[in-house]
């Protein structure tokens, strides 16, 4: 294919966003590298993906960074708890949302590009939960749990 043909089809991919498009010029020719969207890194909807982590368990736990999560508590005041693995996680079932909307806990949500911070806590208590959410390479995560009672 001529060098000019490679150019329109490189440019009319990149106008219509179907395919992301790499050209090198390499003796004298130009090297086109296509690229499909789904190879491309996308940015993964908080929201969205929120709703898939409550509803499909094996979802859950695949999306869940266990390595320095945090520590379960137990009845032992004085414990720091156990620390949370797949064999004691408990599976959410409720979005952040859903948990606001019951109205029993005060809740606070901050939620930037690439962290998520879900506050859940009983005014006048120590009750307090909070779940960090991190986007890493596109997709959420659950990074951190703090729990106090």
């Amino acid at each position: 294919m001529k060098v000019w043909k490679r150019v329109i089809w490189a440019t009319f991919g990149l106008i219509m966003g179907c395919v992301t498009v790499s050209a090198n010029i390499v003796n004298n020719e130009l090297e086109v590298v296509r690229f499909s969207t789904s190879q491309a890194s996308s940015n993964e909807d908080f929201r969205t993906f929120e709703k898939k982590f409550v509803s499909d368990a094996e979802f859950q736990l695949s999306r869940i960074v266990f390595d320095n999560l945090g520590y379960k508590l137990d009845d032992d005041p004085e414990s720091e708890g156990t620390k949370y693995s797949p064999e004691n996680w408990t599976l959410f079932k409720k979005t952040f949302d859903d948990v606001r909307k019951m109205g029993q806990f005060k809740t606070e949500m901050k939620l930037t590009a690439d962290k998520c911070v879900q506050r859940i806590w009983i005014e006048d208590s120590s009750f307090l939960l909070e779940y960090t959410y991190t986007r890493i390479n596109g997709k959420w995560y659950l990074t951190k749990v703090f729990e106090r009672n």
